[in-house]
């Protein structure tokens, strides 16, 4: 299973964080899994050294435009691009219908019944397992300023290897249901420190926080992403998280991937894709 970031940052990007957005690879059976479509979603997946067209399922975690608002621009991209395949797309039932009302104001173009391939709109129930793109996935809701769901994934191939990703949100029993156990947990860290307030006012967490669930939810690496501009400072992030989490901590930038199997240096250059280790 490879991780991919294609953004690691927060609602309002910078100039070396696109909105967070992940790929993941299920390399056994050479699928390709899309989560969430802010930004410009097609051109920061060619940025990343991969084919847009091999997306074979995508999640959209909630309707907030940093996660959901490029899903048109991706969908004309891949027509433009040649697709025929269908492109499945899952949400739970409150993001399903935001994402009816995005395609019928882009109906004038975005012609369901000619378009060059079927949009497969697919709605979701928290708790209920069910297969995407290979691999067996659970979304468990979080607790963020609109409704909101994380998902935990492995393929069948790597029963050992769990992601966990919680997308945006503040602290919630249901993060366990995510996080327990991971080979890895990928969170938001909107804050560093300091802005516990805050965080809860608006649905976020701090990276003291998010290390804090991953300790107490024994998992082996955490992954910190949903960085905002004001609090991207990954030494800080770094340790404070370790002062409440022991395992392996991984602030990724735009790009940076993760191969679960395989024992390779960890080295981000220049916000280009490059492998972080990360042992099963």
């Amino acid at each position: 299973m490879y991780v991919t970031f294609l953004g690691t940052g927060a609602a309002l990007p910078s100039l070396d964080r696109a909105n967070t957005s992940l790929l993941i690879e299920n390399e056994h059976k050479n699928k390709t899994i899309l989560i969430d479509c802010g930004g410009d979603p097609y051109r920061n997946i060619l940025r990343a050294g991969k084919t847009a067209e091999s997306i074979d399922a995508v999640f959209i975690t909630h309707a907030h435009i940093d996660h959901i608002g490029g899903l048109p621009s991706l969908i004309e991209s891949l027509r433009l691009g040649g697709r025929t395949d269908a492109l499945p797309i899952y949400a739970i039932a409150p993001v399903t219908e935001i994402i009816h009302k995005l395609l019928d104001v882009y109906s004038f173009e975005i012609i369901r019944e000619t378009w060059s391939y079927p949009i497969d709109i697919h709605t979701i129930q928290p708790g209920e397992p069910f297969q995407m793109a290979g691999f067996a996935t659970t979304a468990h809701l979080t607790l963020h300023s609109v409704p909101c769901a994380g998902i935990r994934l492995n393929s069948p191939e790597e029963p050992a290897a769990i992601l966990g990703y919680t997308s945006d949100t503040k602290y919630t029993n249901s993060l366990k249901d995510i996080a327990a156990n991971a080979s890895c947990f990928i969170t938001e860290a909107t804050y560093i420190q300091g802005n516990e307030e805050m965080a809860d006012k608006v649905g976020h967490f701090t990276a003291q926080q998010a290390a804090k669930t991953a300790q107490d939810n024994h998992v082996k690496s955490l992954g910190l992403v949903h960085l905002s501009a004001p609090h991207a400072d990954e030494a800080l992030a770094r340790a404070v998280a370790a002062k409440e989490y022991s395992g392996k901590i991984i602030i990724p930038r735009d790009g940076s991937t993760i191969h679960f199997t395989e024992s390779l240096d960890a080295t981000v250059e220049n916000g280009l894709a490059h492998p972080v280790a990360l042992q099963k």
